[in-house]
């Protein structure tokens, strides 16, 4: 199953007929457009390996086009260990957006750091899924 999203004039084809699930996240395609990435409540470790195969999984189901993902943080306080970030910022690329929803305060004070830290522009913050999606929506990619 392919899905066809339109951008502008080109089109683009998504595998998307593959579910991500680990210990620390699920991933699944949203017929809006954007993945959904939802960080489980646990205790698993979320390290540079878990980064690793969540890019693959990305780049595998948008067959290496730029994507969206809406990750959501709600339920979650598991945080990525150093050297998953470092992954993250080293393999990030600007025409990907990644908008993060974190509701407790201390997930959107670390988020909040670690985002503050970098260069990076496509990956935002949001208190609400309503302003993440529409955030997404509007990212021209």
């Amino acid at each position: 199953l392919s899905i066809y999203l339109e951008y502008t004039d080109q089109k683009i084809t998504m595998n998307c007929n593959k579910e991500y699930d680990s210990p620390v996240a699920n991933i699944k395609w949203d017929k809006r457009g954007f993945f959904v990435f939802t960080l489980k409540n646990t205790n698993a470790i979320y390290d540079k390996e878990e980064t690793i195969n969540q890019f693959n999984y990305f780049l595998e189901q948008s067959n290496g086009e730029p994507y969206k993902v809406l990750m959501d943080s709600t339920d979650s306080l598991v945080f990525p260990t150093d050297c998953a970030f470092e992954y993250f910022f080293e393999k990030n690329k600007e025409e990907n957006a990644t908008a993060i929803i974190a509701t407790s305060l201390p997930m959107q004070i670390l988020m909040g750091q670690m985002l503050k830290g970098s260069e990076v522009t496509n990956t935002k913050l949001f208190k609400t899924e309503e302003q993440a999606i529409e955030w997404l929506m509007n990212f021209k990619q």
